[in-house]
């Protein structure tokens, strides 16, 4: 008898088992970030992640997802998730070290014995947290050569279960401009951030390129946080080279200005202010009136000949 013909769908696709095993599952959803709001987050997963740049250091990824929503809106977020960076090493820029000192207290994560934090530490921990979306420029460009926008939804206000809002924190209000941005003509899709879509994240920056290597964000996004970051890359010293590598992966510009009202962190503002003078405080300090006189009345004439 002939050996019977295999069926046409019988051939192979080409994976070794180790690429098989190696591929990420994707049912076809398209992304969505977490609606802005006030929610109850229990830590799903954590990582290490190495931050290049002159300055390395480990940053902590943290995965939260939505257990409960503190408001109506947000119910439908329940299984959501949603990733942030923390430091994840001493080596980390100062202000991420304080973001990770935060998240401790709220979610109640301390020091183990012989005085270790462990990334173990942190799974099934539950904190109270605000989302807010932020409207932030990509490195890719659309049909008319300008840069396309993600609506980032970050995680900020970590507080323990229960506890109050930071008052100075509107989630409804900041998230305003990147939600008419979704709502104007994307018909409520929009490019994911780096890191939510796959593509790299925070970590993985290009950052030889210089400044430019991607678009900034408008003056008008930078938040305190994005301005106290401006300011110890201002000031100098180890922690730098550090502020100004987290600020281009968030799509701000670190040598943009900086309003040191905005900076809440006290040691940032006295150390920059330590080092610059701004212009209210100039006002205050006495000295010679411009060699040109004022605008008002401008001086004339010629000076007069060096006696002998």
């Amino acid at each position: 008898m002939a050996k019977e013909k295999a069926p046409e769908t019988d051939f192979d696709l080409g994976f070794t088992p180790e690429e098989y095993e190696g591929l990420k599952p994707n049912q076809g959803l398209s992304f969505r970030n977490i609606m802005y709001g006030d929610y109850t987050f229990e830590i799903a997963g954590v990582e290490i992640q190495v931050s290049k740049g002159k300055k390395p250091h480990n940053m902590l990824k943290v995965t939260s997802r939505v257990v409960a929503a503190l408001g109506d809106e947000g119910k439908d977020e329940i299984g959501s998730e949603n990733t942030n960076f923390f430091a994840g090493s001493p080596q980390s820029p100062d202000f991420m070290k304080q973001r990770l000192k935060a998240l401790c207290i709220a979610a109640g994560v301390s020091m183990g014995k012989g005085g270790k934090l462990t990334g173990s530490m942190f799974i099934g921990k539950r904190y109270d947290a605000s989302v807010v979306w932020e409207l932030s420029k990509s490195d890719k460009l659309d049909d008319f050569g300008r840069p396309k926008m993600y609506v980032n939804a970050r995680i900020k206000g970590e507080r323990k279960v229960g506890g109050e809002r930071p008052a100075t924190l509107n989630p409804a209000a900041e998230s305003l401009k990147a939600k008419q941005y979704q709502d104007a003509g994307t018909n409520g899709s929009v490019d994911a951030a780096p890191w939510d879509a796959g593509a790299g994240d925070v970590g993985e920056v290009d950052t030889t390129a210089g400044d430019e290597a991607a678009g900034f964000i408008g003056e008008s996004e930078v938040d305190s946080i994005g301005h106290a970051y401006r300011a110890v890359v201002a000031i100098g010293g180890a922690d730098a080279e550090g502020a100004r590598e987290t600020l281009i992966g968030a799509g701000i510009d670190p040598d943009g200005p900086i309003d040191i009202n905005l900076v809440e962190d006290p040691e940032i503002k006295k150390s920059y202010l330590a080092k610059f003078a701004t212009p209210a405080e100039s006002k205050k300090v006495g000295g010679l009136p411009p060699l040109n006189g004022s605008a008002a009345r401008p001086k004339t004439g010629t000076r007069p000949a060096a006696r002998q």
